[in-house]
């Protein structure tokens, strides 16, 4: 009898999706609003594409500088963030990612849906938006360690971030593509010993592998969480 509830239980349990959205920093502030939104787009539609297996619901611009999609649930998510953020780079964004259930139709597009996984990346993204430049927070249905996990990571990611100069993230960028030093130098015409500093100065290899290591969490976390009953 246990078992057949247990089974039942699980026969019932609702899908759990990622919600991501975003918006850009000070907005108001930016010089070239147009192009700024142009590059958005493209950003958008480059990740829709590249990702197309993980997203749910396509990325789309909503109101004004923000943005959302819907993923099914991934350890993509913060590669998908790190591809948005360096598109349009040295503009500044901020994302809530909320897990939950969608109550409504799965739309081709994520507009029209509403459920617990868009109301906590709304929370997310208030949450970040007091830390005031790029941020990202997680919140959601998991467990309220599994949450301080995640979000210890992706906060101090992002202040790693704000706190790089343009040719660290350059590196950061080129390195994350596979690239090795002396490569990069080439790319960048610079010699290698100049991407070395670069190196040591970010700890970009530090941050590369807690990169990975999120990944990691990410797909144990989100894992874990859709093969237990609601």
């Amino acid at each position: 009898m246990k078992k057949a509830n247990r089974d039942a239980e699980a026969g019932n349990k609702q899908p759990l999706y990622c919600a991501i959205i975003g918006d850009v920093v000070r907005s108001r502030q930016v010089s070239d609003r147009a192009a700024v939104q142009g590059k958005l787009k493209a950003a958008l539609d480059h990740v829709n594409q590249k990702y197309a297996e993980n997203i749910a619901s396509r990325f789309i611009i909503t109101l004004g500088d923000e943005f959302q999609g819907l993923l099914k649930p991934s350890d993509q998510c913060y590669n998908i963030i790190i591809d948005i953020v360096e598109a349009l780079e040295p503009v500044r964004i901020r994302f809530g990612i909320g897990y939950g259930a969608v109550h409504t139709a799965i739309n081709e597009v994520a507009l029209g849906m509403d459920g617990p996984a868009f109301h906590s990346a709304r929370r997310a993204l208030e949450d970040a938006r007091k830390l005031r430049e790029h941020a990202v927070v997680f919140s959601g249905t998991l467990k309220d360690p599994e949450l301080l996990a995640l979000n210890t990571v992706f906060t101090l990611l992002a202040q790693v971030r704000n706190l790089w100069t343009d040719q660290q993230k350059k590196v950061a960028k080129l390195s994350r593509s596979g690239l090795t030093q002396e490569e990069i130098a080439k790319r960048l015409g610079v010699k290698q010993p100049n991407v070395s500093q670069l190196y040591t100065k970010g700890r970009i290899e530090q941050v590369l592998k807690a990169e990975k290591n999120l990944e990691s969490l990410l797909r144990y976390f989100l894992d874990l969480e859709q093969s237990n009953p609601l």
